[in-house]
């Protein structure tokens, strides 16, 4: 049976079931698409940076990239805009005219001592041919500010080669309050170091870094972990520091006075970093990681140190060329518990099957059905539905279902049997829930089964049976 059938024969059973919804669901994690954004025309929706924070005016997730189908939106979509879990919003005023959603913007929530603030460090459209950051702008409640031009440290001329750089990266409180940490080239020697903002102009701290190119330094990764001497900035990326061989090499550890390195750790092909506690206490995980300078037959894997040791946690493998690619590293609690999502492109994850992600909370768990293909930005965020995961890309499916660019995974608790949202299980839900089964919304894999030979993936008439033996156990 096709499911154009399925949608036409689903009221009859929907009416038999009004009168045996009960309470006591046990909750389980779904995913959804995002109020709208990602939907038809096809292959036009991707999201290069996701954020939630709160400017005052409530919490709301923050995204960059190409918006679609959105009722109000121009076909050019929005650079920048926010959603406050019933509406989208543009805030784009205060940019600079010459960028659209085509520019590539990333967000940051970044604290330079008075508190912190929601970043965004973009190019002009079209970029110019370093690749650099053209400009800073920070958000202000209503309008982006734009930040000094040292802050960037690039050229006048979006086209014209920049008198160095500067990549602001992250913050942290080295007792005498905090700052925005990053990295830039000097304008004459192009010697490159980790630098210091002190509100007009960055510092150097340390010795300079080697075989640092532009677009590598924007990929660096900062976090702040207290490994038992103390809290610390930690910076992962591809850089060598002076003097070799015993400078710290792709991943380093500074203490507010000197760099060290992690343990002997080196990186190979760094791409995430995360702070986590899966029940014996905060380590610093990193992707991905080798101890020693060389591992024949090194494998794609996660390492975990707990300020004394490192740990290998597993490796993941991509179906086709035999290694995977972690993207991120986010805590998250789907309602079973913390755990440490992980994200990339892999079809194994400690030799468990697994699609795109996976979650660590001191054991691997499957995420079902999986992700497909680039999925790079992530943020954490509760949008009314349930404490959720938001996932972002340059994807066409996730979660079972059709969706174009992001994602939500939500955790419990929550209501899903409540398809519409409006706090009752009505027949409404049953409308609702075969609106999103026509258009392969991911909410609609009920079952989360996957199917890799359907566009749909996971959709089926088995899912209307899930919907409705989960309606009629009501709601948590």
């Amino acid at each position: 049976m096709k499911r154009a059938a399925f949608v036409r024969c689903a009221t009859a059973w929907a009416c038999g079931l009004m009168a045996h919804a009960v309470a006591a669901q046990p909750c389980t994690p779904y995913w959804s698409r995002v109020g709208g954004a990602g939907g038809d025309p096809p292959n036009t929706a991707v999201t290069f940076s996701l954020a939630a924070f709160d400017d005052g005016s409530g919490p709301a997730l923050y995204k960059t990239g190409p918006l679609w189908s959105v009722p109000g939106v121009p076909n050019e979509g929005w650079p920048v805009c926010k959603w406050n879990g019933v509406n989208w919003e543009a805030i784009g005023a205060g940019l600079p005219p010459d960028v659209d959603a085509a520019s590539y913007l990333q967000l940051a929530r970044l604290d330079d001592g008075a508190g912190e603030r929601l970043y965004l460090l973009g190019f002009r459209n079209p970029p110019g041919p370093s690749y650099l950051y053209h400009f800073a702008a920070r958000w202000d409640a209503g309008a982006w500010t734009m930040m000094p031009r040292q802050f960037c440290y690039s050229g006048d001329s979006p086209q014209g080669p920049p008198p160095g750089y500067a990549i602001p990266g992250g913050s942290w409180d080295d007792g005498s309050g905090s700052a925005i940490y990053g990295v830039r080239a000097h304008a004459l020697t192009n010697e490159v170091h980790v630098a210091r903002w002190d509100g007009a102009g960055w510092t150097d701290i340390g010795p300079r870094l080697a075989t640092v190119t532009p677009e590598e330094a924007r990929i660096f990764c900062w976090a702040h972990y207290d490994d038992g001497s103390g809290d610390a900035l930690y910076m992962l990326g591809r850089f060598r520091m002076f003097p070799f061989p015993s400078a710290p090499f792709n991943l380093a550890r500074w203490d507010g006075v000197s760099w060290s390195s992690v343990g002997g750790a080196i990186p190979n092909n760094p791409t995430a970093m995360a702070v986590f506690d899966d029940g014996s206490g905060d380590a610093l995980y990193v992707s991905d990681f080798i101890v020693g300078h060389s591992t024949p037959g090194h494998v794609r894997n996660i390492g975990r140190w707990d300020g004394h040791t490192w740990t290998s946690i597993g490796a993941f493998g991509e179906k086709t060329y035999g290694t995977g690619t972690v993207y991120s590293l986010t805590p998250f609690d789907d309602g079973s518990g913390p755990s440490l999502f992980v994200t990339g492109i892999f079809r194994t994850a400690a030799g468990m099957p697994s699609r795109d992600i996976a979650r660590w909370d001191g054991s691997w768990h499957a995420v079902p059905p999986g992700l497909s293909y680039f999925n790079n930005a992530t943020a954490v965020f509760d949008d009314g539905r349930g404490p959720s995961l938001f996932i972002g890309g340059d994807f066409h499916t996730a979660g079972g279902g059709v969706a174009r660019g992001l994602v939500q995974y939500v955790g419990c608790p929550n209501c899903y049997a409540d398809c519409n949202r409006d706090g009752a299980l009505t027949l409404a839900d049953f409308g609702c829930f075969q609106t999103k089964y026509a258009i392969g919304d991911p909410y609609a894999n009920c079952n989360l089964d996957f199917n890799p030979g359907s566009i749909t993936n996971g959709l089926s008439v088995a899912d209307y049976m899930c919907f409705q033996a989960r309606f009629a156990m009501g709601c948590p």
